[in-house]
């Protein structure tokens, strides 16, 4: 899980992805771009998937250019224990703590397995080791 350390600024989705135009079809083929631009490391096999079909339901109305690097640069993937250690507010947080603070601020997706895809906002940079 490795992200970019010159992250952008948050972004709308009118900035950030509006280029799904690309001829991708499925989530093999999605992970296969990441591969492509040395870029496979940055999510786990199950976090891209997840990616993939979150971009398809976000994106279902309208062409969306994949944009590899500006995914790096806008999400990074989280396991709970990292995710806690990374965003805690003070030592007595928990996880939902955690959480409360992330959706409030920025997009959070739940990968369902242990962990969590966190966009990049304003206050903070993420910081993926």
């Amino acid at each position: 899980m490795l992200c970019d350390n010159r992250l952008r600024e948050k972004q709308t989705k009118d900035s950030t992805m509006q280029h799904l135009k690309s001829n991708i079809y499925n989530s093999s083929q999605f992970r296969e771009a990441f591969r492509n631009a040395g870029r496979q490391s940055h999510f786990s096999f199950y976090g891209c998937t997840v990616l993939y079909h979150w971009l398809k339901v976000i994106y279902s109305d309208s062409n969306y250019e994949l944009d590899v690097i500006a995914l790096c640069c806008d999400f990074c993937e989280y396991d709970e224990e990292a995710l806690i250690k990374e965003y805690k507010q003070n030592d007595e947080d928990e996880l939902k703590d955690v959480l409360k603070y992330l959706n409030y601020n920025t997009e959070v997706i739940d990968c369902g397995n242990g962990s969590y895809l966190i966009r990049a906002f304003n206050n903070r940079d993420i910081s993926c080791n």
